[in-house]
Protein backbone atom coordinates (compact mmCIF):
# COMPACT_ATOMS: atom_id res chain seq x y z
CA UNK A 1 0.00 0.00 0.00
CA UNK A 2 1.58 3.40 -0.90
CA UNK A 3 1.97 6.10 1.75
CA UNK A 4 -0.56 8.49 0.35
CA UNK A 5 -3.18 5.61 0.57
CA UNK A 6 -2.17 5.25 4.23
CA UNK A 7 -2.87 8.60 4.72
CA UNK A 8 -5.84 8.40 3.24
CA UNK A 9 -7.39 5.06 5.21
CA UNK A 10 -6.44 6.55 8.62
CA UNK A 11 -8.49 9.46 7.72
CA UNK A 12 -11.56 7.62 6.97
CA UNK A 13 -11.21 5.66 9.58
CA UNK A 14 -10.28 7.92 12.18
CA UNK A 15 -13.86 9.59 11.68
CA UNK A 16 -15.43 9.94 14.90
CA UNK A 17 -18.70 7.54 14.24
CA UNK A 18 -16.26 5.05 13.06
CA UNK A 19 -12.77 4.98 15.06
CA UNK A 20 -12.55 0.78 14.03
CA UNK A 21 -9.62 -1.56 14.05
CA UNK A 22 -7.43 -0.91 10.69
CA UNK A 23 -5.38 -2.93 9.05
CA UNK A 24 -2.78 -3.07 6.28
CA UNK A 25 -1.12 -6.10 4.97
CA UNK A 26 2.33 -5.86 3.99
CA UNK A 27 5.44 -8.33 2.74
CA UNK A 28 8.84 -8.31 4.60
CA UNK A 29 10.60 -7.12 1.40
CA UNK A 30 8.11 -3.62 0.54
CA UNK A 31 10.14 -2.33 3.94
CA UNK A 32 13.68 -1.57 3.76
CA UNK A 33 14.08 0.83 5.91
CA UNK A 34 11.00 0.49 9.04
CA UNK A 35 11.24 3.92 10.06
CA UNK A 36 10.58 5.98 7.09
CA UNK A 37 7.42 3.76 6.69
CA UNK A 38 6.62 3.98 9.71
CA UNK A 39 6.59 7.88 9.80
CA UNK A 40 3.86 8.73 7.52
CA UNK A 41 1.34 6.30 8.93
CA UNK A 42 2.10 7.70 12.39
CA UNK A 43 1.90 11.37 11.41
CA UNK A 44 -1.41 10.56 9.97
CA UNK A 45 -2.61 8.87 12.56
CA UNK A 46 -1.57 11.52 14.51
CA UNK A 47 -3.19 14.48 12.71
CA UNK A 48 -6.39 12.45 12.27
CA UNK A 49 -6.32 11.68 16.23
CA UNK A 50 -6.33 7.81 15.62
CA UNK A 51 -5.09 5.66 18.09
CA UNK A 52 -1.97 4.04 16.70
CA UNK A 53 -3.10 0.78 19.18
CA UNK A 54 -6.03 0.27 16.71
CA UNK A 55 -4.11 0.41 13.70
CA UNK A 56 -2.94 -3.50 12.60
CA UNK A 57 0.06 -4.41 10.30
CA UNK A 58 -0.60 -7.70 9.02
CA UNK A 59 2.57 -10.03 7.54
CA UNK A 60 2.33 -11.65 4.90
CA UNK A 61 4.25 -15.02 4.24
CA UNK A 62 3.95 -14.51 0.51
CA UNK A 63 7.53 -14.56 -0.21
CA UNK A 64 10.63 -16.53 1.16
CA UNK A 65 12.24 -15.10 3.81
CA UNK A 66 15.59 -14.42 3.14
CA UNK A 67 16.26 -11.88 6.02
CA UNK A 68 14.86 -12.83 9.37
CA UNK A 69 17.20 -10.59 11.58
CA UNK A 70 15.47 -7.58 9.28
CA UNK A 71 12.01 -9.12 9.46
CA UNK A 72 12.30 -8.79 13.31
CA UNK A 73 13.51 -5.38 13.75
CA UNK A 74 10.61 -4.41 11.48
CA UNK A 75 8.53 -5.95 13.52
CA UNK A 76 9.88 -4.69 16.77
CA UNK A 77 9.96 -0.71 14.68
CA UNK A 78 6.37 -1.12 14.50
CA UNK A 79 5.59 -2.12 17.73
CA UNK A 80 7.93 0.96 19.49
CA UNK A 81 5.75 3.25 18.15
CA UNK A 82 2.43 1.53 19.18
CA UNK A 83 1.35 0.01 16.30
CA UNK A 84 0.14 -3.55 16.38
CA UNK A 85 1.73 -6.35 14.26
CA UNK A 86 0.20 -9.65 12.88
CA UNK A 87 1.58 -12.50 11.20
CA UNK A 88 -1.21 -13.56 8.55
CA UNK A 89 -2.15 -16.74 7.70
CA UNK A 90 0.87 -18.28 9.27
CA UNK A 91 1.45 -21.97 7.99
CA UNK A 92 0.56 -21.30 4.56
CA UNK A 93 3.75 -19.51 3.29
CA UNK A 94 7.63 -19.45 4.06
CA UNK A 95 7.85 -18.24 7.93
CA UNK A 96 10.33 -20.29 9.79
CA UNK A 97 8.45 -21.09 13.27
CA UNK A 98 11.61 -20.04 15.12
CA UNK A 99 10.99 -16.41 13.57
CA UNK A 100 7.71 -16.31 14.74
CA UNK A 101 8.76 -16.94 18.24
CA UNK A 102 11.71 -14.76 17.92
CA UNK A 103 9.28 -11.78 16.95
CA UNK A 104 7.51 -9.64 19.01
CA UNK A 105 4.06 -9.70 17.77
CA UNK A 106 0.82 -8.87 19.08
CA UNK A 107 -0.98 -11.99 17.00
CA UNK A 108 -0.34 -14.55 14.72
CA UNK A 109 -3.37 -15.65 12.46
CA UNK A 110 -3.11 -19.27 11.50
CA UNK A 111 -4.00 -20.52 8.06
CA UNK A 112 -7.37 -21.93 7.43
CA UNK A 113 -5.51 -25.51 6.22
CA UNK A 114 -4.23 -25.79 9.33
CA UNK A 115 -7.36 -26.38 10.95
CA UNK A 116 -9.72 -27.59 8.28
CA UNK A 117 -11.15 -31.07 9.13
CA UNK A 118 -9.70 -30.98 12.74
CA UNK A 119 -13.42 -31.77 14.57
CA UNK A 120 -13.93 -34.80 12.06
CA UNK A 121 -10.29 -35.85 12.34
CA UNK A 122 -9.30 -37.26 16.03
CA UNK A 123 -5.66 -37.47 14.50
CA UNK A 124 -4.80 -33.96 14.40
Amino acid sequence: MSQRSRVKSVKWVARPKLQTRFSIHFMPSAVYQPESGIHTTLAAAKAYHFDTRKQLFELTENEALTAADHLVSVIKAYREVGFQVALDDFGAGQLRINVAIASPLNLIKLDMTLLCGVERNNNQ
